[in-house]
């Protein structure tokens, strides 16, 4: 059966229709798989997958896998193994009737699997002739036909965010949201966090959220927010609790009959504020379908440009910052080992004297075969090879130079095994330590204001990535309008911000103090014809290409303060509040983003018209202890005349002053007295 007639009959079996509980997985779409090659006499790749929290396995799930392989494989010795979560599956022989493409279907137990799931597909082949280099092909068409019946789990505060959305499906996840009664300018900052946090946890995956008037109105699981006064069903969940005014409780009700509800409620919005500041974090431990949570402490601000998964700001650290923990990257012959560093889009590397220092336990397999060697590579181009024969175990300890010109924003560090042909395939080589460290001396700058860098975790707007000095000001709209954006941007902002817990605040256009706007970054929602909070430069329409149509359409800005050179403002306008809540979900889609330029953007249907009507400067910092270091670190040789240089200057400097102190002297009444 061909891949597209087999891919249709397990459609067939039932996905169509959600009464027949069947999903398709596809190693391309959703897996993000290309074709899987594996060479050599024995390879190995793994294939993770996962299942919804509301699936029952049943029995009829299948694997079907599209093989070829080398014409010239000895079907005596060559075969192809399938394992589940460590549990083998099917070990098949590889010969002519799966060589060009055929497919083999696999069962899968109900009770292998699991909500997140690891397949191996694991070869040993071997040519009939020596020559040749064998190789097997798993195809991208190959997918995973799942058989389940809907069983929604238990509720629990702890397993938040299920049951509102779920972080490791693949399909599109929409959160409803109950809009609250003349909610206070806390309630909306409350809510805000908290769907940025719900937004956080599906990154990169987008949220659409959804704010309904009643729970009856949503297709999904509902979020409601507020004081019993705001939100009417708080009072419900509640069934005569009393509520603590420091504190807040969370109540989670399961679905899907009625839909799932999530209720944050406290007894005043300062408190309902506090409960929802870092909410997901706090709830990871609580048990039961109703809790009590305290009051967040108050928390510092980030420290500039220290982002998830980022590498830190500070010119030296190691892997244990980046969050690898001891035995956690294994070196293997046919396994490499490959470590992201990421750094801000205004970093600059300064000087040459940037360095890996490595620290790898040897094992004794690696001693193996003396002829192996270790190479490391940064972004694909060796930066250092050590042979097995000039190595001691049990530690390797070196340091590895990385020249600037391969140092990018996103930095890939690959450490393999080469030649070593005696040794097992995948047998432990080597660990590299947590304690390998890093020297990337940094200066930050860039040339704002640019739209495309909000690509980038939505540069510069976070250089503190829990956006603790950016305020939402939204328009004196209608309660529920106003709602409506807020929830809308903070799904965005959830998404892009580098950070899991944001702490952003959220003003009314007409509730922002002087002090607020001069002290932090702003993002404007503007509706209608108001006149704007901030004096933008005038656009000469006649001069722009299509200049009338421009007008209709949602633009886009990004300017400096005029409150504070230092800090930025981005607005969106649009004719009305509807019209501004289609514009966010516009520039929510990758491809719009993708495309932003200068610093004004036009949202078309058809895609951003981008211009820049103001000029960008260069704005950052450079860290001038760390430009001396640096400096230094890559000019040593200098370092001897500089210490002459200076112990010469300092000479010449105390000689003078002593000439000058000896001339007063002997000027002085008491100096003329003395004769030598």
């Amino acid at each position: 059966m061909t891949a597209r007639a087999s891919l249709l009959a397990a459609l067939g079996l039932g996905w169509a229709t959600e009464a027949a509980a069947a999903s398709v997985l596809r190693f391309d779409e959703p897996l993000g798989l290309g074709d899987i090659r594996l060479a050599g006499a024995s390879d190995a790749r793994r294939v993770p997958f996962n299942c919804e929290a509301d699936w029952k396995a049943r029995a009829g799930s299948e694997l079907h896998l599209f093989v070829e392989h080398s014409p010239e494989l000895d079907a005596n010795r060559s075969f192809l193994s399938v394992s589940l979560n460590q549990g083998i599956l099917r070990s098949f022989r590889l010969d002519a009737s799966n060589r060009d493409g055929a497919e083999v279907i696999i069962p899968l137990p109900p009770g292998m699997l699991q909500r997140s799931n690891e397949l191996l597909l694991s070869v040993e082949q071997f040519p009939t002739a020596s020559s040749e280099r064998p190789w097997t092909t798993v195809r991208a068409a190959s997918f995973l036909s799942l058989q389940y019946d809907r069983a929604p789990p238990a509720s629990a505060v702890k397993d938040l965010p299920l049951p509102l959305v779920d972080p490791l499906s693949y399909r599109p996840q929409t959160l409803f949201v109950l809009s609250p009664a003349r909610p206070s300018p806390e309630t909306l900052e409350a809510t805000g966090r908290v769907v940025a946090q719900l937004a956080a946890r599906l990154a990169p995956k987008p949220l659409r959220v959804v704010t309904v008037a009643s729970a009856a109105d949503a297709g999904g699981g509902v979020l409601a927010v507020g004081t019993p006064s705001e939100q009417p069903p708080t009072a419900v969940a509640l069934a005569g609790r009393s509520l603590d005014p420091s504190g807040g409780f969370v109540l989670v009700r399961g679905g899907p009959t009625p839909p799932a509800l999530v209720v944050v409620t406290a007894a005043s919005p300062e408190g309902l504020r506090r409960t929802a500041d870092g909410l997901l974090e706090r709830t990871a431990g609580l048990e039961g379908a109703f809790a009590a949570v305290a009051p967040a402490p108050p928390r510092a601000p980030a420290e500039p440009r220290e982002w998830k998964d980022a590498a830190p700001a500070r010119r030296r650290f190691n892997l244990a910052d980046l969050g690898y923990h001891a035995g956690q990257l294994t070196l293997t012959r046919d396994t490499p080992v490959s470590i992201t560093v990421r750094t801000t889009p205004d970093a600059r590397f300064i000087a040459d004297a940037h360095r890996v220092f490595l620290e790898l336990a040897l094992l004794p397999e690696l001693f193996r075969d003396p002829a192996a060697r270790i190479e490391v590579t940064w972004n694909g181009a060796s930066v250092g090879s050590f042979a097995v024969s000039g190595l001691e175990p049990p530690m390797l300890s070196t340091a590895v130079r990385v020249p600037a010109a391969l140092l990018r924003p996103r930095n890939v560090l690959t450490l393999r095994v080469a030649g070593g042909d005696a040794l097992s395939a995948r047998a432990p080589l080597a660990v590299v330590s947590p304690e390998t460290a890093f020297y990337l001396p940094r200066a930050y700058s860039a040339r704002l204001p640019d739209l495309a860098l909000l690509a980038s975790s939505f540069y510069p707007f976070s250089i503190r990535a829990d956006l603790s000095d950016v305020i939402v000001v939204v328009p004196d709209a209608p309660a529920d309008a106003a709602f409506a954006l807020v929830c809308e941007l903070s799904a965005q902002l959830g998404r892009l911000a580098p950070s899991d817990r944001l702490a952003f605040r959220v003003r009314r256009a007409s509730q922002l103090r002087p002090e607020e706007r001069s002290s932090a970054h702003l993002l404007l929602l503007e509706a209608g014809d108001r006149r704007s909070l901030v004096d933008a430069p005038a656009l000469d329409w006649s001069r722009l290409p299509g200049g009338g149509v421009l007008r209709a359409a949602p633009m886009l800005q990004e300017l400096p303060s005029p409150w504070n050179r230092q800090r930025f403002v981005l607005r969106l306008r649009a004719a009305s509040a509807p019209a501004l809540v289609d514009a966010l979900r516009r520039l929510a889609e990758p491809s719009v983003l993708a495309r932003l330029a200068g610093d004004t953007a036009f949202l078309e249907a058809g895609g951003p018209a981008c211009y820049r009507v103001t000029r960008a400067e260069s704005f950052g910092e450079t860290p001038y202890f760390t430009t001396v270091e640096a400096w230094l670190q890559t000019h040593w040789l200098a370092l001897p005349v500089l210490a002459v240089a200076v112990s010469a200057g300092l000479f010449a400097a105390v000689r003078g002053a002593l000439q000058q102190y000896a001339a007063a002297y002997l000027a002085s009444s008491k100096g003329a007295s003395w004769r030598p």
